[in-house]
């Protein structure tokens, strides 16, 4: 590849499992990710896992929660401006724990970041209730502190407060 750099098309994370580190290993997976995700065209999870594990079959548990986060979150940015909560609920839901957790906050951060100025506040909620009324009690990652903190630098503190408390939210960056 380019600089004498390359990446393993067998496993393309397998710089990441070289790390002696392991909290260097959520960083690297990140910085990594999309050349796994990029081998999928789907935006459907179960869709998208499916390819990439029969392309890659050395992608590890820790691997695959990543890709579920990253699925979640490029969901929303292929539907904006209109996301579709159901469909991107149920592609979540299709999968089981830990990764439907993860989709669901990759979703949620992907709304945060990535929805109507000024309304991503409302369609983080819309989506975390409905995820919320198909999975019960452990839906907690909705919203993660990463899409809350997106919207605190969006908003301005008085609306981020009032975000918190709609969410109720009184821990991670509402509590600050």
């Amino acid at each position: 590849g380019l600089y004498g750099l390359s990446v393993d098309t067998e496993d393309p994370l397998s710089l990441c499992h070289t790390l002696f580190e392991k909290k260097y290993l959520s960083h690297c997976e990140g910085n990594f990710k999309r050349a796994v995700v990029n081998a999928s065209v789907s935006h459907d999870l179960t869709t998208a896992l499916g390819d990439l594990k029969r392309r890659y079959p050395n992608l590890t548990d820790d691997d695959l929660q990543s890709i579920a986060f990253t699925v979640g979150y490029d969901s929303v940015v292929a539907s904006v401006p209109s996301p579709d909560f159901k469909r991107l609920s149920e592609s979540c839901l299709g999968q089981p724990e830990p990764l439907q957790g993860r989709c669901i906050s990759g979703t949620a951060v992907g709304l945060a970041k990535n929805g109507t100025p000024g309304n991503q506040d409302k369609q983080v909620k819309a989506f975390c209730e409905l995820a919320a009324q198909k999975r019960g009690p452990q839906s907690q990652e909705c919203p993660s502190d990463q899409a809350l903190q997106y919207m605190k630098g969006f908003f301005p503190l008085e609306k981020f407060a009032k975000v918190c408390r709609e969410f109720e939210m009184n821990t991670g960056v509402c509590a600050k």
